[in-house]
């Protein structure tokens, strides 16, 4: 379903839509975020397509994260969602200060069980960034 929400939302950019076509799409984005049945992945890709096209600030992005990586979410839940926002898009994380801010209190919010018990989600999130990319996440979150 990501990969098919991702396809159209090329396509939407491709085409010349009439401004009102184009809100009907960033709306139904918008519903997939909010929709609490939403499987988390594809909601956290519905919040990443509406970043990239600057239809969601950095602040309101990072608040959207905060609330989906919150300590009262299955860890499972919050993974699926960062793993959606973050596919594809490893350097919105690396130079969103609000975005590293949110992920990085979320991390430290897990007791050691928990982020022993959810590393494999933890590892499959962060597959998606390349050598560089990890590299310089690592750079950022130590702040060298």
């Amino acid at each position: 379903m990501r990969a098919i929400m991702t396809a159209a939302h090329s396509a939407v950019a491709l085409i010349d839509l009439a401004d009102d076509e184009c809100a009907t799409w960033r709306n139904a984005l918008r519903a997939i975020i909010d929709d609490a049945r939403a499987a988390p992945l594809v909601a956290g890709a519905a919040a990443r397509l509406l970043y990239a096209a600057e239809e969601l600030s950095p602040e309101d992005a990072a608040l959207l994260l905060s609330r989906a990586l919150s300590p009262g979410r299955p860890v499972a839940d919050a993974a699926g969602f960062f793993e959606g926002f973050f596919h594809g898009a490893g350097e919105a994380l690396i130079h969103g200060k609000p975005l590293l801010k949110a992920v990085d209190e979320w991390m430290q919010s897990l007791d050691g069980e928990t982020f022993t018990a959810h590393l494999p989600l933890f590892r499959r999130a962060f597959s998606n960034l390349d050598r560089m990319q990890r590299r310089r996440l690592l750079d950022a979150l130590f702040r060298r």
